[in-house]
């Protein structure tokens, strides 16, 4: 698919007129992929509560393979567990059972409802970092971060060995994400093709992942799983701590 000309990543899918190419069942998103001659572009658009929930708490991770098995991957948006619930309660949106109870315990102001506008300039100003993998060519600009260096530590996927750019960054990677008017969510994501080694007119098959990770992944801080006190225990919010995945193959659209 060709992409729409002046696209603004913005977290706003008015340049796609609000339409998307696919729905995928396992991950219950909408979403499409497309390309002009720089740029590979992703959009998802969410409007289950639980799934922006996961996508804000856990981060989507896009992996674009080439036919050279060259691979790329940025993980976005990077948010901590308590601006996510912040946020997510700002734009009205209802907790899931754990964090519910863990916030009427210890954080109530989190409950109080805002705007949807508010918490789209919260995601501004707080959306403030990408991960990338397998993009040599990328400059690690928040170099030696580890799994226990402060602030970062509280981000999606800690215990890493990915690349970390600013959202304002010269390698012209960019990422949003923004709630409408209906308090649904549209993730926007541009990577320059050149990551994967192929040009826009080669007319060649690549193959992506899109993965909504799970929250609590590599023992992150203020990711609490619940268990039942039954025999045997079951975790509560499964579905919001186990990671799904969506896989496919594109192609690039040529230069008109």
């Amino acid at each position: 698919m060709r992409a729409p000309a002046d696209i603004k990543i913005d977290g706003n899918a008015i340049e796609w007129n609000n339409q998307f190419q696919a729905y995928n069942r396992a991950t219950e998103i909408f979403y499409t992929i497309a390309n002009d001659n720089d740029n590979l572009y992703l959009v998802i658009h969410a409007i289950k509560s639980r799934i922006i929930e996961k996508m804000m708490e856990g981060g989507v991770s896009f992996t674009i393979s080439g036919p050279n098995k060259k691979k790329a991957m940025v993980l976005f948006p990077l948010l901590s567990m308590n601006k996510a619930r912040s946020i997510l309660a700002s734009a009205g949106k209802r907790l899931s059972e754990n964090m519910s109870v863990l916030n009427k315990q210890n954080q109530p102001e989190l409950l109080e409802k805002k705007t949807i506008s508010q918490a789209n300039q919260d995601l501004v100003e707080s959306l403030k970092e990408i991960k990338l993998d397998g993009i040599n060519i990328v400059t690690d600009t928040v170099p030696n971060v580890n799994s226990e260096t402060p602030y970062y530590r509280f981000l999606p996927m800690r215990d890493h060995h990915y690349k970390i750019i600013g959202i304002n960054n010269a390698d012209n990677i960019k990422a949003m994400l923004q709630f409408d008017a209906e308090g649904n969510c549209t993730y926007e994501l541009a990577i320059p093709i050149k990551y994967i080694g192929i040009m826009a007119n080669d007319n060649q098959k690549i193959k992506y992942n899109i993965t909504i990770n799970g929250r609590g992944a590599d023992r992150r801080p203020n990711a609490i799983i619940r268990w039942t006190f039954t025999s045997p225990r079951v975790m509560l919010d499964e579905d919001l701590e186990a990671a799904t995945d969506l896989s496919g193959e594109y192609i690039l659209a040529k230069k008109p």
